[in-house]
């Protein structure tokens, strides 16, 4: 290893011991050690998985959901302001009007 690759090292923050090992190729990643004895953690237990009824309850649920909502956004949407029941007699007394305009000018 060359001067310059060493004072990098050092100045990155390795000790003499790391570079030493690093020159001499030996591995410096070491596994951790596991506890041993009855202070060892119990494995976690495994998750049991979620049967496919599970989901269809939760799907009704969103669409039950769902359609409250759409129902609220309807009742509490605003009509414009003139609109008639008939949609064939509003068309009429447009027709009406149009043909009224025609023949005053």
């Amino acid at each position: 290893m060359k001067l310059a690759e060493t004072l990098a090292l050092i100045s990155a923050g390795y000790t003499k011991a790391e570079i030493a090992a690093m020159e001499s190729g030996e591995d410096l990643i070491t596994p951790p050690e596991e506890p041993a004895g009855e202070n060892a953690p119990a494995p976690a237990p495994a998750q049991p998985v979620q049967p496919a009824q599970d989901n269809e309850e939760l799907l009704a649920a969103i669409k039950a959901l769902t359609t409250t909502l759409q129902k609220s956004n309807i009742r509490a949407s605003a009509q414009p302001a003139g609109a008639t029941v008939d949609p064939v007699e509003d068309t009429r007394q447009k027709a009406t009007d149009m043909l009224l305009n025609l023949c005053n000018t």
